[in-house]
């Protein structure tokens, strides 16, 4: 598998859209955005993504290392 869907296969469902709209897409949604879809504050938004961001960089770390 490709690394990227090594390190999305780390993250839950909600981790990954919030990732994929808010870091990956070429035109970002907002944390609003992000919270309606899923009415949730947009500070919890931000505290999923600062965590799916965590998994992510531990993922790297073994892969960089290959």
């Amino acid at each position: 598998p490709s690394r990227r869907k090594k390190l999305v296969s780390k993250l839950n469902e909600k981790e990954r859209f919030i990732i994929e709209r808010r870091v990956t897409a070429d035109v970002p949604m907002t944390l609003q955005e992000i919270a309606s879809h899923f009415s949730i504050s947009r500070e919890r938004v931000r505290q999923i993504e600062e965590g799916a961001l965590k998994k992510t960089k531990q993922a790297l770390i073994p892969l960089l290392s290959t």
